[in-house]
């Protein structure tokens, strides 16, 4: 497994972690190469599931030769019989090395439907994509948008961005601990969980709270999550008056106490591939509220309130203050149950290896 990093709140790495939990042992084993850990705790989570964890540099064209020559290494000693990339503008290089090492199996998975957050980065990616997918013999994708986004009309297969249902259940007893442990009380509360950047757009979800604040002065905001933009996103709290009712929570290693404590769960994001947090807020019964440039493929309860990010800050401020938690846990699809998608992954492993056998 080829993962951007291995990071405590990170989409990707727990998607795959997830897996790792509940894949039989006997037919698979996975290993994953990262480039970042914000946590060692991690690393060691995924170990103690029986994973090796390569800790590669940051991923540049500086370090390439760095990493491609560890990378022979691994490769050489690891015996494996698949290469999956979750970097898709890296793969030029691992899928590239994969079949110079004879591994016949090679997949290219999209997670995004953008080249980059940046212009310019996109104009490096875009050429760096193309290569890589010439070297996979199976695309896969997290939903229809990723995947025609990278893959342009070719086929490829959806690995659902699974979760453990149970776990992220709603729980009374989580709720009244996580808000006393940040003296919330019975206050209203909203939040979101993931990177700061660019592409997550909190600083949307930063206007819109400050417009929620006119229609519930008791009104809270948590944002769980680390990355670049955070101090811009404090300056912005700051600027429209708000910092005393947003919170700044870091990587968020308890995330059903996380959704149990929120009143509406907030994404905001410009775009996605299929948001992993999405889910597990709407196993956990959170209402939703996203952005209407995330698939409609994340709406796994039926209930989500899609908005346009062109819609002002005041309506969707009115959507929010409208939300009100579930009675009832709604009925969830089992597409993104890993109990379901785990024994499914497998299968499709197994077809890949089938696929080349007869050629």
């Amino acid at each position: 497994m080829i993962l951007p990093t291995m990071n405590v709140s990170g989409g990707i790495e727990n998607l795959f972690l997830n897996y790792l939990r509940h894949i039989d042992k006997a037919r698979y084993a996975f290993d994953f190469v990262v480039h970042g850990m914000n946590d060692v705790s991690v690393g060691k989570m995924a170990e103690g599931l029986g994973a090796k964890v390569f800790l590669m540099p940051h991923f540049s064209l500086k370090t390439a030769g760095t990493i491609k020559e560890k990378y022979k290494r691994i490769l050489s000693s690891g015996n494996y019989d698949i290469v999956h990339s979750s970097m898709a503008n890296a793969s030029f290089l691992y899928l590239s090395e994969a079949k110079k090492a004879g591994i016949q199996v090679r997949i290219q998975h999209s997670h995004q439907d953008h080249a980059a957050d940046k212009p310019l980065h996109a104009i490096r990616n875009i050429p760096l994509l193309r290569i890589g997918n010439s070297y996979a013999t199976v695309n896969a994708a997290c939903s229809e948008n990723a995947g025609n986004f990278l893959f342009k009309g070719k086929p490829f297969f959806i690995i659902n961005n699974a979760i453990d249902y149970s776990v992220f259940s709603f729980d009374e007893e989580k709720r009244k601990k996580f808000r006393e442990a940040y003296s919330i009380g019975d206050r209203f509360v909203t939040g979101t969980a993931g990177r700061l950047c660019t592409q997550k757009n909190q600083a949307h979800l930063i206007r819109d709270f400050a417009a929620l604040k006119e229609l519930r002065p008791d009104a809270m905001l948590l944002i769980a999550g680390e990355g670049e933009k955070k101090d811009e996103l404090q300056l912005l709290a700051a600027s429209l008056l708000v910092s005393d009712s947003v919170i700044f929570l870091g990587p968020v290693k308890d995330m059903p106490s996380f959704l149990s404590a929120l009143d509406c769960f907030v994404f905001t994001s410009l775009y996605e591939g299929l948001p992993v947090s999405g889910v597990e807020a709407q196993a956990n019964g959170v209402p939703c509220v996203f952005s209407d440039s995330i698939t409609r493929e994340a709406d796994i309860s039926g209930g989500v309130d899609f908005v346009s990010l062109e819609k002002p800050h005041s309506f969707w401020a009115k959507v929010i203050a409208s939300e009100k938690r579930y009675e009832k846990p709604p009925i969830l699809s089992d597409r993104f149950d890993i109990k379901v998608q785990a024994e499914r992954l497998m299968d499709f492993y197994d077809q890949q290896f089938s696929n080349q056998t007869s050629i």
